[in-house]
């Protein structure tokens, strides 16, 4: 049977096939890519592309409504839900209206590979392919057997991916962040959402007992964090003092329990909740409909540490309704009635959403149809988010609408982290460092306050941060200018890098990415890996619904944004990007849902 790198070269990428499951590894010939022409790349997310394109245009003959098409994932399935949204493919076509990302965004360290050519030549090596030239070793790549390329371990850089989509210049055209800060995307309706505890699989790691986090074993996973997401050589004492002493509990600093406490929320922070928040806040910025909410509820099962918050996949089981017939091997939990309840209420939501664009309506809040608990989330209204008070809605058992999650820790790794890293690169300026700040013109400011307003930025009209580096740790990344000296990758992940064939040494550390950047353009629902239909709760109200991927690999989350809005340069014209609506009017007119 021919792989999907195969069938990706025979059909020129379009509608390649891969094998079931994640979209990242072990589904490597999926998003195995070179870089170049060899192998671009990103043929799993054109996979989900052709299966949208299938959707709308047959799911009316199953009684689907092809104008309400709602896709959604879980963490690395979230990721490629928020790629599709910024994605050139999706415009125009009607593919979906609505999106729905649990856990992930396109922003986060592992959801886009930036130094594709590094990791195909790991492989390559491995199963005999290693040559000079990148489509001699594709083509004797596809030589091999699937299973042969699948069972290779090729290990990625901690919090990064080794193999993934990529920016490509067609599928993902440009960096997801830089994309997002342009407004580069459709006006969808969107749902995104964080766990209490997204950050357990990282502090497993470094928990030595039931007692909790040595001082020692804090110390060390702190350093190799700031190492892994912002190693250059000077300057990162700063961020680890830094970035420790933010998540120290002053009032019981030799406590344990609370190291690890505090150790968990610093992964989920910055893998997670800052990501979230901020691609949330971007979309409202362009008057994008956004609902956030925050999953606090967890089923009990034997194994887990009785320590552990509602971790990564928790919400899952909920969003599938798995408490209504009982535990399963995947979800092996003994769930109460109150799990029942909080269930219903889950996928009520999220069907509601899918049918309207509004997880309040149609369906109330009611769970007298399954003869549970009484349904606290009755009087409940989930508010929109928006970019002043991002309210948010806390789905646990005792639900409330809130504002501004963990704001003053979002606001740390979004506003002083970048600030930090990058007034430390200002200072020390050698071809082992990275390159000075660039001129270029911004993108068009989002709809909203004007530039005297108290939530403008005050920066030189035409002068911003350099992408390599405005790049937080794994947040974002950014292009940096043609022929600018080559800098580490490990650098916050500091740009959009491309790579060489030089594999680095024995111990997997990173030589040699270049920051490249592409001619600048000024402008300014169901539930599963397959296709199915999303069973509606109102006869006359029938959407359509596909998932997208499946919950990321845990061994390597998420990224960070500059800050936003930036002056327009006078006298410049909107670019209409083939009449490409950018989050206003005209995506709604095209919707027509004005």
């Amino acid at each position: 049977m021919a792989s999907g790198l195969d069938r990706a070269a025979q059909k020129g990428g379009e509608g390649a096939l891969t094998p079931p499951g994640s979209p990242f590894p072990p589904v490597l010939p999926g998003f195995l890519s070179t870089g170049d022409q060899a192998a671009k790349g990103n043929y799993g997310l054109l996979d989900q592309i052709q299966a949208l394109r299938w959707l709308s245009e047959n799911i009316a003959h199953f009684g689907g409504d092809p104008e309400r098409i709602t896709i959604f994932g879980s963490g690395a399935g979230a990721s490629c839900v928020n790629l599709l949204i910024l994605s050139h493919h999706s415009e125009g076509t009607g593919l979906f209206q609505k999106a729905i990302a649990q856990s992930g965004t396109a922003i986060s360290s592992w959801s886009v590979n930036y130094q594709p050519l590094k990791y195909t030549r790991l492989l390559a090596a491995k199963v005999g392919c290693d040559r000079e030239d990148s489509a001699e070793a594709v083509e004797c790549l596809r030589r091999k057997p699937s299973r042969e390329l699948v069972d290779q371990d090729v290990q990625p850089a901690r919090y990064h991916i080794a193999f993934g989509p990529v920016v490509d210049g067609d599928v993902v055209p440009d960096d997801p962040e830089i994309l997002m800060q342009q407004g580069e995307f459709l006006n969808y309706d969107m749902l995104i959402g964080v766990n209490q505890g997204e950050g357990l699989k990282f502090v497993e790691d470094s928990a030595e007992s039931e007692d909790g986090v040595s001082a020692s074993a804090f110390d060390f996973t702190v350093s190799n964090f700031v190492d892994n997401l912002y190693g250059y050589p000077e300057g990162k004492d700063v961020l680890r003092e830094t970035i420790k002493f933010m998540y120290t509990d002053w009032a019981d600093r030799d406590n344990g329990e609370m190291r690890r406490k505090t150790l968990l929320a610093l992964f989920t922070d910055h893998q997670w909740v800052a990501p979230a928040v901020a691609t949330a806040k971007l979309h409202a910025d362009y008057q994008s409909p956004v609902y956030f909410y925050t999953f606090y509820h967890h089923c009990q099962a034997e194994g887990r540490p009785e320590w552990a918050d509602a971790a990564h996949g928790d919400e899952l089981p909920y969003v599938f309704g798995v408490p209504m017939v009982g535990a399963t091997d995947l979800f092996p939990c003994n769930f109460s009635k109150n799990d029942v309840m909080l269930s219903a209420v889950v996928m009520t939501y999220w069907t509601n959403f899918a049918k309207t664009g509004d997880p309040n309506h149609p369906v109330p809040q009611d769970t007298k149809f399954i003869h549970t608990k009484p349904n606290r989330f009755e009087e409940v209204v989930w508010s929109k988010f928006n970019s002043k008070e991002k309210q948010y809605l806390h789905i646990g058992l005792k639900p409330r609408v809130r504002d501004n999650y963990r704001a003053n820790k979002v606001a740390f790794w979004l506003e002083l982290v970048p600030h930090l890293h990058n007034l430390h690169t200002e200072l020390f300026t050698t071809t082992t460092r990275l390159p000075p700040y660039a001129t270029r013109w911004p993108p068009r400011p989002p709809p909203g306050p004007s530039l005297g307003s108290e939530d403008s930025l005050s920066l030189s009209p035409q002068t911003i941060a350099h992408p390599c580096q405005t790049g937080l740790g794994g947040f974002g990344g950014g292009k940096a200018p043609k022929n600018e000296p080559r800098i580490p990758q490990s650098w916050a992940r500091a740009g959009k890098c491309g790579d060489r064939w030089d594999m680095g040494d024995a111990s997997g550390s990173e030589r040699g990415p270049a920051c490249v950047s592409p001619p600048f353009t000024v402008s300014h629902p169901s539930l599963s890996a397959s296709v199915v239909l999303l069973p509606s709760l109102s006869p006359s109200l029938k959407p359509s619904c596909v998932s997208v991927g499946a919950p990321s690999p845990l061994s390597h989350p998420s990224p960070s944004l500059t800050r936003l809005p930036f002056p327009q340069p006078p006298g410049l014209k909107e670019r209409s990007c083939g009449g490409r609506a950018r989050g206003g009017k005209a995506s709604r007119d095209r919707l027509g849902r004005e």
